[in-house]
C-alpha cells in the first residue's frame, strides 16, 4: 500500500495529455507530496465524466475501521 503520491504536472499539460478540461480550474495546484495519512483533495478523471477533471477526497481510513466514511469524518472533524 502506498501512503504518498505526487502530482507535479501543470494544468495545461494534463488537459492536453488526456484531452480533458478542469471543472474548477482555479482549484488545481501541483503538489510534490500528497500524504494518504492526511485527508487531501486530488484531481481525478472519472468514468462517469471522462472529458472532465474534477476532485475527490483521498485519505486512508484506519485499518480496523469498519463503518461508513462519513461516520469517520464526523468523529475526527469535531
Amino acid at each position: 500500500m502506498f501512503y504518498k503520491i505526487s502530482n507535479i504536472a501543470n494544468k495545461d499539460s494534463i488537459e492536453r495529455k488526456f484531452q480533458v478540461s478542469f471543472q474548477f480550474p482555479n482549484l488545481y495546484e501541483p503538489k510534490k507530496l500528497i500524504e494518504g495519512l492526511k485527508e487531501s483533495t486530488v484531481a481525478v478523471i472519472t468514468n462517469a465524466e471522462p472529458d472532465k477533471v474534477t476532485y475527490a477526497i483521498w485519505g486512508l481510513l484506519p485499518e480496523n475501521f469498519e463503518d461508513n466514511w462519513s461516520v469517520f469524518q464526523d468523529v475526527f472533524n469535531t
